[in-house]
């Protein structure tokens, strides 16, 4: 049975969403830096691989420039392995099977990696971690849609990894772990409300989110928590952009430094979208 109008689009969409993200993080990588001198300069974790591939002390290790160098490497290797599996996905048909699977693979980890540098970058707060969910399994689910189609098996896969993001979120927002500062900062810099203000909303939404993660999984009503995602990923992702663009002479860099930001959380809103789209295909053909 060929597949519906809303399933071809929800390929489409996530087609696109997926090379846009992966620019956006090799935009990242070839003008900032990643979180990646949290792992390669924490000895308890690295010492024992630097104690494998190099003679230096770990004081020597750590302040040779040869090691910025490597980390900077490496950071723009992966810029280049995103942008490359970008591209060439939008060539799906044309391009080889085993290669495009390569560069999925390696993107998926690259960003699995980002994530746990992250993590422990930002002190060990496991929410950290799971709010890149959506974004690591992104490339690999992608392309399984496209070379083998919808299926339930799929749509669940999805559904755990929105789960995922979406309760690192919720538990950062209703304050299991401490609320980042710059959640509150954007909420107010948006929104008419004080610090306090933002807080109380941020917890309500918190909330909704832990919500959410359970009626994913809860048929007749996953559709309504996956719409909820869609909205609530889409919003939080263009705050970055409206609370940090400034005008006047710092417009261009504030745009440099921010828009980015939207684009990299593309996952977090067009998964629940094209697996809400995708869902009904599936229950079409039924």
């Amino acid at each position: 049975m060929k597949n519906t109008r809303i399933g071809i689009t929800a390929t489409r969409l996530a087609l696109v969403a997926l090379s846009l993200f992966l620019w956006a993080r090799a935009y990242q990588h070839f003008f900032f830096e990643g979180p990646y001198r949290s792992f390669f300069l924490d000895q308890a974790l690295f010492g024992g691989i630097q104690n494998l591939i190099s003679d230096l002390s770990w004081l020597e290790f750590v302040t040779d420039p040869q090691t910025d160098r490597g980390i900077l490497f490496y950071t723009r290797f992966m810029a280049w392995v995103w942008l490359l599996t970008g591209l060439l996905v939008l060539g799906y048909r044309k391009v080889s099977g085993p290669l495009l699977w390569v560069l999925a693979i390696l993107s998926s980890l690259g960003l699995m990696f980002y994530g746990a540098s992250d993590y422990l970058d930002k002190g060990y707060q496991l929410a950290q971690w799971l709010e890149y969910a959506a974004q690591i399994v992104m490339p690999i689910w992608v392309l399984y849609l496209l070379k083998k189609g919808p299926s339930g098996p799929l749509l669940f896969v999805a559904k755990g990894a929105i789960a995922l993001t979406f309760l690192g979120h919720g538990l950062y927002a209703i304050g299991y772990f401490p609320v980042p500062g710059h959640f509150v900062y954007m909420t107010t810099d948006i929104l008419p409300l004080s610090d306090d203000g933002a807080r109380q909303l941020l917890f309500i939404a918190g909330v909704l989110d832990l919500v959410a993660v359970g009626a994913l999984f809860v048929p007749q009503v996953d559709r309504w928590a996956l719409a909820y995602c869609v909205l609530w990923g889409f919003f939080t992702a263009l705050a970055r952009p409206v609370a940090y663009i400034e005008p006047g002479p710092v417009f261009w860099v504030s745009v440099h430094q921010s828009v980015y930001e939207f684009f990299v959380r593309l996952p977090h809103f067009m998964l629940p979208l094209c697996t809400l789209w995708l869902g009904r295909e599936i229950k079409e053909k039924g």
